[in-house]
């Protein structure tokens, strides 16, 4: 071991691994790959939202059950549950979810209101 200037001793290397450290070879940096087409680059990312969305769906939810709107309003619409569908009619002569939870709790749907002056 040598000494250094303050009288404390470095550990010794050995001369062929410092050498070694200096000459190793460099690799070449890989090429870089071709450029995709717009419609690859965005079925790729179509792919990865896909892979994720159970994650997204449950990370919204919890935001939802926060107390969220914008996210419990994009959960509505994402799952196709609109104004519409909850309706006393869905649309196709079947009874809206809506009216199927308040029968099922056997609550009364609200009254209808009037239309206020100026509204069709």
């Amino acid at each position: 071991m040598s000494t250094s200037a303050r009288g404390k001793r470095k550990p010794h290397r050995p001369a062929a691994a410092a050498a070694s450290r200096r000459s190793a070879p460099h690799s070449a940096p890989a090429p870089p790959a071709p450029p995709l087409t717009a419609e690859e680059s965005v079925r790729q990312a179509a792919d990865a939202i896909i892979r994720a969305l159970p994650q997204i769906v449950n990370a919204v939810i919890t935001q939802a059950s926060k107390g969220s709107y914008m996210h419990a309003r994009f959960l509505c619409e994402f799952a196709g549950l609109s104004a519409a569908a909850l309706s006393n009619d869905g649309g196709d002569g079947q009874p809206s979810l809506a009216c199927l939870l308040l029968e099922r709790l056997e609550l009364e749907p609200p009254a209808p209101t009037a239309p206020v002056a100026g509204e069709a």
